[in-house]
């Protein structure tokens, strides 16, 4: 009688034991997914909205892709030390079918359609120290400290991606093809 009384509690705490391990260990995988996207958007891969990169501020309820505060337009604001300072931009195109890359400078607020293909992209301000928050996209400085530019994709005339692709942080809001990737590659000065 003294031993079941002795063990039957002692097989209690060892399942109690066990079940609270168990639970611990699940908070803290769940704690520790919870920190990477955050982690990830700092190192340049996308997190999803209200985890901007270096060099940009973000408000948790703006769009990186054009969308302020309660789904309302954000404003692109050029600083005057940024107007007319800038051409164009060099857009690096990727042809996974044939695993080429290729470099085509393009004017900004223009189109350029990629060769061999039915696809239109419509180039948008250029920054060269892009920064945001809930009202507007602009630019710190005219340094190449984080060049965004803002683009629009259509294929066979249909809007396939429209938001902001940066240089030093290609895999943030990417722009995601089955057979051509787009990337920022430089702003071009104005002679």
């Amino acid at each position: 009688m003294i031993k079941r009384l002795v063990v039957y509690p002692a097989i209690l705490i060892i399942a109690f034991s066990a079940v609270s391990c168990a639970k611990k260990e699940e908070k803290q995988k769940a704690g520790s997914s919870a920190q990477i996207p955050a982690q990830q958007g700092y190192e340049g891969t996308y997190g999803g909205p209200g985890l901007p990169g270096p060099g940009m501020t973000q408000d948790s309820a703006t769009d990186p892709h054009g969308t302020g505060s309660a789904g309302k337009e954000a404003v692109v604001s050029v600083p005057d030390f940024v107007k007319g300072k800038w051409r164009g931009v060099v857009l690096t195109i990727e042809d996974k079918k044939s695993n080429k890359k290729k470099d085509y400078e393009v004017k900004l607020n223009s189109e350029f359609t990629i060769p061999d293909s039915n696809i239109v992209i419509k180039t948008g301000e250029f920054f060269p120290s892009f920064t945001m928050d809930d009202k507007a996209y602009t630019s710190r400085s005219n340094n190449p400290e984080n060049p965004g530019i803002n683009l629009t994709v259509m294929e066979n005339g249909k809007e396939i991606f429209k938001g902001w692709v940066f240089s030093k942080f290609p895999t943030m809001h990417p722009f995601m093809h089955n057979r051509f990737g787009i990337t920022l590659k430089e702003g071009v000065k104005t002679s």
